[in-house]
């Protein structure tokens, strides 16, 4: 192998073992990471590791060699023996595995019990398949709108927008109507709608008169 390619190796190696660290840390703490970051690490990780592969089977090198070599000659050292042949049993093996981590990988992502983004949501919402392809253009997109689909879901929140915005006083509202119709038994009374930062506006029908009440609003 020349110098520039087995540097490119190495450079590979390093990437994809990145990427794959990278790939289970997501995994491991998937209820702190959406979905998009998995399949990001994992997707590069796996197209590493077929890049081996490929490699081996074109070159008719062990990948086991070929890695050792990667690793070794861009750090000064040597092996003791020169790269050997594939042979097909190795090559099974290796294909056998390389299918087994796509598998647990797509099966991972596209069973995604970690943090959702708003996005996941929608797609599920939308009974939309999930799409590998499409969560890596999203995590490296820089528009802002998809930096809003990538944010995380907060059900609690998002399902209720006007939760936030529903005026607390209202609990105070309820308790001046009760305690004026227990002092004043014989009367009707109704609360309007107006409200200003100081009061609310009372109202009783029967009297035919308006009274005021001065009720300072809950923090």
């Amino acid at each position: 192998m020349s110098p520039p390619f087995v540097w490119f190796l190495f450079a590979l190696l390093v990437a994809t073992s990145t990427m794959a660290l990278w790939a289970f840390y997501y995994w491991w703490k998937r209820d702190r990471h959406t979905r998009e970051r998995f399949a990001f690490s994992g997707f590069f990780a796996l197209l590493g590791f077929g890049t081996f592969f490929l490699n081996s089977l074109l070159s008719s090198t062990s990948m086991v060699d070929g890695l050792l070599l990667a690793l070794l000659k861009p750090l000064g050292l040597t092996a003791r023996t020169a790269p050997q042949t594939l042979s097909p049993m190795e090559a099974v093996l290796v294909m056998a595995l390389f299918g087994g981590l796509v598998y647990a990988y797509l099966r991972v992502f596209t069973a995604w019990t970690g943090r959702k983004s708003r996005a996941q949501h929608q797609q599920e919402q939308n009974r939309e398949a999930a799409s590998v392809l499409r969560d890596i253009k999203l995590l490296l997109s820089h528009k802002p709108e998809d930096r809003e689909k990538r944010a995380p879901y907060r059900e609690a929140v998002e399902s209720d927008p006007d939760r936030l915005e529903r005026p607390q006083s209202l609990v105070w509202h309820d308790r001046a109507r009760q305690l004026w119709l227990l002092r004043n038994r014989g009367s009707d009374l109704t609360l309007q709608d107006t409200y200003t930062p100081s009061c609310y506006r009372l109202e009783n029908e029967r009297q035919d008169h308006t009274l005021e009440g001065f009720i300072v609003p809950t923090r």
